[in-house]
């Protein structure tokens, strides 16, 4: 098992097994999508020479994410807690985000943040502590995040994803520091 895999597992049965940290977690899942949504809109209204096909694709995949908040928001309620707005960003897309200068570097970061989110959720489902509702809310979101990704990767073009892969490999080595990875999904 290597470090990230390692780091996940790990990550996760702290997660799962925690009430008030499965709950942050999730007000985090669910402020990340929601945000999702709007930063592609916004990102689509700063580029109006962005060609149909690509803005159409961007549309679905907001969508999706509006739809997976939505989802998250049904599990939250469905345990009595609620969504928290005020939840941390993710330390991950800011590191990102930060960067984009086209429409390819935009794909090129969201493919690796769909990467990124589609392999920890099959390492969710991996794992048998894993609650019914969550297994139940990301075996209903994986697919889409694995659409997501490939897309994505389409759009981007090799340069931007050689461009975004040194970031993205920045960006998780800091997550598997153990402080920041602390702050980035537990602490409010």
């Amino acid at each position: 098992m290597n470090s990230l895999d390692q780091f996940t597992t790990n990550w996760w049965l702290s997660v799962a097994t925690d009430d008030a940290k499965l709950r942050k977690w999730l007000q985090k899942l669910q402020k990340t999508e929601i945000g999702g949504y709007y930063d592609h809109y916004n990102f689509m209204a700063l580029h109006p020479e962005m060609d149909d096909r690509t803005k159409t694709i961007l549309i679905n995949i907001a969508d999706d994410e509006a739809k997976h908040s939505n989802m998250i928001v049904g599990v939250l309620s469905k345990r009595g807690w609620f969504t928290d707005m005020s939840a941390p960003d993710s330390t991950y897309w800011d590191d990102l985000l930060k960067h984009v200068v086209t429409i390819e570097d935009y794909c090129a970061a969201n493919y690796y943040g769909e990467a990124l989110a589609a392999y920890r959720f099959q390492k969710i489902l991996e794992c048998d502590v894993t609650p019914k509702d969550i297994r139940t809310l990301i075996e209903k979101v994986l697919p889409d995040e694995v659409f997501h990704r490939e897309t994505l990767q389409r759009l981007a073009g090799p340069d931007a994803l050689e461009k975004f892969r040194v970031l993205n490999d920045q960006a998780t080595k800091k997550l598997l520091d153990t402080k920041a990875a602390v702050r980035a999904y537990y602490e409010p």
